[in-house]
């Protein structure tokens, strides 16, 4: 068995600090939930009409908390 001990962000507005993909650097996303091993970010946008973006922890790089 092997112990995931990265931060969560459950409940946190966070601050991408750098560019990717869509988000763009300075803007502030809300994280709705954290599993360990995913993340999901409230970010409504019109072009893939969705409102939550599951992302891995190899994504928490790109986010500060608030």
């Amino acid at each position: 068995y092997i112990m995931n001990i990265t931060f969560s962000f459950q409940g946190a507005t966070l601050i991408c600090i750098s560019d990717f993909a869509f988000f763009k650097k300075g803007r502030e996303y809300y994280c709705t939930h954290d599993t360990g091993d995913f993340f999901y970010v409230w970010c409504p946008h019109e072009k893939f009409g969705v409102s939550q973006i599951k992302l891995s922890n190899e994504s928490k790089k790109h986010f500060r908390r608030a």
